[in-house]
């Protein structure tokens, strides 16, 4: 194993892989920094097959960034949808939700419906099924 797989996340100036601890839990996972560059997006209009589609040419600047090694792992996704989110300001008779709390809510509501379903039996699958899948899509 290489030294620099063992760092913690480093400073803001430094731009080397290191690996990530989830807080509270033994999941760990690896980040590598992509260096930045330019590239031209887009075929030449004089190239055989092109579709209009495909042009024009544009010059592209992608900034340094960074990217998990590995794709997300089970154990990795899972701190992630069964984290309890923390508490939000909300004005008076107003409830606010962010994109993750709705897909959360959604999910956890499917969820609930399906044990609710499979303990009163057959019948229901079919609207459960479109339940979970949109809860799923959201």
């Amino acid at each position: 194993m290489e030294a620099s797989q063992d760092k913690q996340a480093p400073s803001s100036d430094a731009f080397v892989k290191y690996k990530q601890a989830i807080p509270e839990t033994n999941v760990k996972f690896e980040m590598l920094p992509l260096p930045g560059g330019t590239y031209l997006q887009g075929s030449p209009e004089k190239e055989k097959d092109r579709n209009p589609d495909e042009g024009p040419q544009t010059k592209v600047e992608i900034k340094p960034f960074w990217m998990g090694k590995c794709e997300v792992t089970w154990d990795e996704y899972d701190q992630f949808i069964y984290q309890k989110p923390p508490p939000k300001p909300a004005r008076k008779g107003e409830q606010e939700f962010d994109a993750v709390d709705i897909v959360t809510e959604l999910i956890n509501r499917a969820e609930r419906s399906l044990e609710k379903s499979v303990a009163e039996g057959p019948g229901k699958s079919a609207a459960l099924t479109a339940a979970m899948t949109a809860a799923a899509v959201a």
